[in-house]
């Protein structure tokens, strides 16, 4: 079996300017992977965040949503939880969200 490694990036421009606390981050991610299950079932092996194990907020920042990426893919396990770093790059204040989903 495989995996598909998926990666976003959830900007904090959606609130008013302020940073997404770890509560809005969940709350984010919990919407997320549940219309990814609407939208591909829930028998497993989608490839998708339907298969992500929860989220699991870590404390790194990074630089670059290119630096962040990289961290993310190499740390993140198949069926464990979804990771999550803060990225700070100038104007842009945001996390990166990243996950191996087994396929």
């Amino acid at each position: 079996m495989g995996a598909q490694f998926n990666f976003t990036v959830v900007s904090d421009d959606h609130t008013d300017g302020k940073p997404m606390n770890t509560t809005q981050l969940n709350e984010w991610f919990d919407e997320v992977v549940e219309d990814a299950r609407y939208d591909h079932g829930h028998a497993g092996y989608t490839g998708t965040w339907a298969e992500a194990q929860g989220l699991s907020v870590r404390s790194e920042i990074f630089d670059s949503v290119e630096a962040a990426s990289n961290w993310l893919e190499s740390h993140a396990e198949k069926w464990g939880p979804a990771l999550a770093v803060r990225v700070v790059a100038g104007p842009l204040k945001a996390w990166a969200v990243g996950a191996w989903c087994s396929s």
